[in-house]
């Protein structure tokens, strides 16, 4: 054989070898991908897990006690929040002004979109305020706080619009304390921005959850009115509003001691839940990107699947 014909061999050999190598590393990299998909946190009690599905891009079950996800599908993966959003702003707020503040109704949130029945110049306690703006996931009632917090906090207090840009400053100080690296806001209520073209909240699942730890450890109070299907308070004019719960499977869910809802076109259905179906025996549940109706599902499922496996842990 030819020197000629040896050269054009081994160029062969090499091609081919280049080959093989490709098809090893795509094949591997496809494997990643559909683990990622569908990951599933081991033990030996985790196998009811395995098998259940959830329409949700995204989800988690985190067991407080043990700080651990039972349950991860693309838990890390940064999704649009939508109006889970109001619990970032809650956390800051409290961070900023004390409960008994009291909160005028400026024009520009009664603007805000939806309409949750707030007056425009009405008073509330933040405290009620607060309240009912996460129980009716109201926009107008969590943009009113945000801009007066935010003015406060700036020595400016008749400065509203300067005030809610710094309040939004200080959300994402927030959750870079907290340590949720995926998360970050660029308004209080999660409602899509740019004429609904682009999402103004990101965050995982694992980052709800841990705040929703922080939360339920540090700020309970705040997640206790979300567990009401219904909530009547009066503001300080004298009006009374009765908020209706967004989460409308409070009933399925046993044990259930805190929830937020949340829906945009950009980010679909989303919804956290805290139960504790034992003794102190918290446990998160999160799902994103769901639709309108099967994140209420889907968090049902998890549930179910939460509490056979803490019978099985028992055992």
């Amino acid at each position: 054989m030819t020197k000629l014909k040896y050269k054009q061999l081994g160029i062969v050999l090499i091609f081919v070898l280049v080959i093989i190598t490709l098809e090893y590393f795509l094949s591997s990299a496809a494997t990643d991908i559909k683990n990622t998909n569908q990951e599933t946190v081991l033990s030996s009690k985790t196998q009811y897990f395995p098998t259940t599905q959830v329409v949700a891009q995204s989800a988690i079950v985190w067991d407080v006690t043990n700080q651990k996800a039972i349950f991860a599908k693309n838990a890390k993966q940064a999704l649009p929040l939508a109006s889970i959003t109001k619990i970032m702003a809650a956390l800051t707020v409290i961070d900023l002004i004390p409960y008994n503040t009291v909160i005028t109704i400026n024009t520009e949130a009664i603007l805000s979109e939806g309409e949750s029945g707030l007056f425009p110049n009405e008073h509330w306690k933040l405290k009620d305020l607060l309240d009912f703006s996460l129980i009716e996931s109201s926009n107008d009632g969590m943009s009113a706080i945000a801009s007066l917090a935010g003015a406060i906090a700036e020595g400016t207090p008749s400065a509203r619009t300067k005030g809610r840009s710094s309040f939004i400053v200080h959300m994402n100080n927030k959750a870079y304390e907290l340590g949720l690296s995926n998360m970050s806001f660029l308004n209080e209520s999660g409602l899509d921005i740019y004429n609904e073209t682009e999402a103004s909240a990101v965050g995982s699942a694992e980052d709800v959850a841990k705040m929703f730890d922080y939360t339920l450890t540090y700020h309970k109070d705040i997640l206790e009115p979300t567990a009401q299907k219904e909530y009547t308070v009066t503001s300080l004019d004298g009006h009374t509003h009765i908020a209706k719960n967004t989460n409308k499977v409070l009933n399925e869910i046993p044990g259930i001691i805190g929830s937020k809802t949340g829906y945009t076109d950009i980010a679909g259905g989303n919804l956290a839940v805290v139960i504790d179906p034992g003794i102190n025996q918290p446990f998160i549940i999160v799902v994103l990107g769901s639709t309108f109706e099967e994140r209420f599902s889907d968090v049902v499922t998890l549930a179910e699947a939460t509490l056979q496996y803490l019978q099985s842990s028992e055992k």
